[in-house]
């Protein structure tokens, strides 16, 4: 019983995740929900994830110590990054969706 609460759970939340549209959310796909394993297909982000290519990448203005070839941002583009997902945030708000759980892992 359970696992069938937690199934229907799983098709309720890709199927709200599948109807979002904006530029600064991943879109759903595709899903598997017959049977398990249960997953989704995300789009795919030309960069990878955002906790990976901010791991890849160090702050210009630290760049002055480290060796050539380090891979930089500089603060404008920090800052148009934390503009996109606060647009993607701003977005699930006017759907009156809260997203309790914000982080770049």
């Amino acid at each position: 019983m359970l696992w069938g609460l937690l199934r229907l759970d799983f098709q309720r939340d890709v199927r709200i995740l599948a109807a979002l549209e904006d530029r600064n959310i991943a879109r759903v796909l595709g899903a598997c929900c017959r049977e398990e394993p249960y997953c989704v297909v995300m789009e795919y982000l030309e960069h990878g994830d955002l906790c990976q290519f901010l791991k890849t990448h160090i702050t210009a203005e630290d760049a002055h110590s480290m060796p050539i070839g380090v891979k930089t941002l500089s603060f404008n583009c920090l800052i148009y990054m934390a503009a996109q997902i606060a647009s993607g945030m701003r977005y699930l708000e006017n759907l009156n969706f809260v997203h309790r759980d914000l982080a770049t892992r």
